[in-house]
């Protein structure tokens, strides 16, 4: 669960460390590799689905958030600078 996402994105590494040093075992390690098992107790699972999903919107948020923003603000740019009569 959510190794794609941390192989392609830095910002979703973060994600999955910080996690791992704020829960004090390797959750990513578990989500990646398993036992499976271990992600059917709710004590793993929950902060699992939350890292995951964190990681993923983060990632998402870095890769077309910003692009979309500074897209825009460029049109902006282009927009202010034409006169105005």
């Amino acid at each position: 669960m959510g190794r794609a996402v941390y192989e392609q994105s830095a910002r979703a590494r973060e994600i999955f460390e910080e996690a791992d040093r704020t829960v004090g075992y390797e959750l990513s390690k578990i989500c990646f590799d398993g036992p499976s098992g271990d992600l059917d107790s709710t004590t793993v699972a929950q902060p699992a689905i939350l890292t995951t999903s964190v990681a993923i919107l983060e990632a998402f948020r870095r890769r077309f958030v910003r692009a979309l923003w500074q897209g825009t603000r460029s049109e902006n740019s282009r927009r202010l600078s034409r006169p105005v009569y």
